[in-house]
This record gives C-alpha cells, sequence and structure tokens, in this order.
C-alpha cells in the first residue's frame, strides 16, 4: 500500500497517478509511464474503473506487446476522506474444468455474408433498446445507430432468434439455415427498423499452429494483460489424453454490456460433442462444465456411448481419469 506525496494530491481522497510495470516483472525493461489518470475518475464517484496502457521502450515497441491495466476507485465513506485504487488485469479467464484448456485470443474467422432482411421492431415514436439473445444463454446490446455482431448464434427448433426492443419480446425466422452469426445494424435516422445481415462463420486455421495457443491448466487462473478487454474475443479447445485436439469453438465476447448469463461451448470431437460451459462477471469469464465422469477403479475403464446408426464410440477422455458426459 503507498501513499501519494503531497504534491499529487488535489483534494482528500482524490490523487493525480500514473502507473508502469515494475523492473521485476518485465525482465528489467523501463517501459513507460501510463497517462495521468485521477484516482476517482470524473463521473464516476461510486468506483467506475478505467483502462491504461503503458508502452515497452521505444527500441522495443515493435517486439514486445503494451502493457494494459485496469484501475478502480474503491472509495470509503467521506468521514474518511480517502480512498483505495486497486489495479488489476483488464480480463481474467478462469478454468474451472478438471482438465487443461487451449484458448486463443481474437482468433481468425472467416465471414460469408448469406443476406439480409429489414425488419420493424418497434414504434417509430420511441427509442428503440435493442438486446438480442443468441440461443446458447448470451445476450447483446445493439446501439442506436450502430450495430452489433452476434456470434455464435444459434436457432431454435423453428429456425427463429429471438430479441428484446423495449421490454417488448420478438422473433425472426431465418431463411439460411446455415445461419451461425448476425451482424445486428439498427438505424438511427428511421426508428424502429433494423437490417439484420446473416452470416455463415468459421474459425480460421492459425498459421502458427496449435502449439502457439494459451494454455491454462486445470482449476486455474490466466490474467490477460496485453489487450483491451472490451476489444477481446477468444475460442476454446480440449485436447485429449493421445494428444488430439477438439475443433475450436466460434469466439465468445470476454465481457459484455447486458447481464450476466450462463453461456453454452460447443466442441466437436471425431463426430461427437463435447459441452463446456462460460459464465461472465465483469472482467472475469469463467469456463466451467457441469457434469464429467472420473475414473477411480484403478482399472482401464473407458465410457462408450450411442451416436447414430453403428457401434457405441468411445466418449474422449481429456485428462488422465476424466472424461465429459454429453
Amino acid at each position: 500500500m503507498l501513499s501519494a506525496p503531497p504534491e499529487a494530491q488535489l483534494r482528500m481522497g482524490q490523487v493525480v497517478l500514473q502507473v508502469r510495470p515494475a523492473p521485476d516483472v518485465s525482465g528489467d525493461l523501463a517501459y513507460e509511464w501510463s497517462d495521468s489518470f485521477f484516482s476517482v475518475p470524473a463521473g464516476t464517484p461510486d468506483g467506475g474503473g478505467i483502462t491504461l496502457c503503458s508502452a515497452p521502450p521505444l527500441a522495443l515497441q515493435d517486439a514486445l506487446p503494451r502493457h494494459w491495466l485496469h484501475a478502480r476507485a474503491v472509495c470509503a465513506s467521506p468521514e474518511d476522506a480517502r480512498c483505495t485504487v486497486e489495479l488489476r488485469a483488464p480480463f481474467t479467464l478462469v478454468n474451472a474444468c478438471p482438465c487443461d484448456v487451449l484458448c486463443r485470443l481474437n482468433p481468425p474467422v472467416s465471414r460469408t455474408l448469406l443476406g439480409k432482411e429489414k425488419a420493424c421492431i418497434s414504434d417509430a415514436t420511441q427509442v428503440p433498446e435493442l438486446i438480442v439473445a443468441n440461443g446458447r444463454g448470451g445476450e447483446v446490446w445493439v446501439p442506436l445507430g450502430g450495430q452489433a455482431e452476434i456470434l455464435p448464434l444459434c436457432l431454435d427448433s423453428e429456425g427463429c432468434f429471438h430479441w428484446v426492443c423495449n421490454g417488448k419480446p420478438g422473433k425472426t425466422r431465418c431463411r439460411w439455415k446455415h445461419a451461425n452469426c448476425i451482424i445486428a445494424v439498427l438505424d438511427a435516422r428511421r426508428r424502429g427498423e433494423v437490417v439484420w445481415h446473416f452470416v455463415h462463420a468459421e474459425m480460421r486455421p492459425d498459421a502458427r499452429g496449435a502449439d502457439t495457443a494459451l494454455r491454462i491448466a486445470a482449476q486455474s487462473v490466466m490474467p490477460v494483460f496485453d489487450t483491451v478487454a472490451e476489444d477481446l474475443s477468444l475460442a476454446i479447445a480440449l485436447r485429449d489424453t493421445s494428444g488430439s485436439l477438439t475443433s475450436w469453438s466460434l469466439p465468445l465476447q470476454a465481457i459484455t454490456s447486458t447481464r450476466s448469463v450462463e453461456e453454452m461451448i460447443e466442441l466437436e470431437f471425431r463426430g461427437m460433442y463435447v459441452r463446456l460451459n462460460a459464465c461472465r462477471q465483469g472482467r472475469e469469464l469463467m469456463v466451467y462444465a457441469h457434469t464429467w465422469f472420473v475414473n477411480s477403479t484403478g482399472l482401464q475403464a473407458r465410457l462408450f456411448q450411442p451416436w447414430g446408426p453403428g457401434p457405441m464410440h468411445p466418449v474422449p477422455a481429456f485428462s488422465e481419469r476424466v472424461a465429459f458426459l454429453p
């Protein structure tokens, strides 16, 4: 805990600060100081946050990433006239699964436009407040006069996706069954009108190979310092005990502006599906599974399950004794 020097104090509980990584955690490199900021940002007296950037030395800026931190003020009571500033990673990924999880940050995705449709979702006299459900438990807010991408998207049994505008629920049928992504454009000049762009998205192979993916050990936490959380998406995969990799999930947004909900992650592995879950809490995203099977017999037991016509299929194991149940 540090107390600001008198020359940095504007008033009790309000000071001007700069931050940068300590040399002992940055390989004895002198990172540049961040921009100056107030301990209590203007307009956020109740602990609002601000994202700060510290650049590497000028000679190494093409080789080393920038270092980002998120500062949040925790104000005491007015009688104490003091304020505590917490510095954390802009984003933290928590692996609550019983096996290692692979992760790619801002993965490459190819998008193919299938078609678009216009729709009227509210009265022209109202300012539309549109939230679109992705069918996997997540929600995306669409800004007025802007656009938002709903990815991944899962249509319901009738081929529809669901949305809420000004508190009124609605649904739209998609003519393209292979659509797994929507770009919603909310027109500011024509209130109540939205344009749905239906897209088929696929993960592109990373030229660097799977070995460059980040590995988060079972039951562990990975803070991410080298990116801005608001611009961050991530893909998840698993590797079985033989070294084979599942498919990569379509990207998830690291943080969202809507309420925290549970969202499903679907991975394909040799014609079978492994389902994990993700839940966001502020700047933290947790990946976990509801149920799994643990072989504690000491024997070489294997699980099998039916999958369409033909013989039983072995359930893949992603650690020495753990298999996820469908």
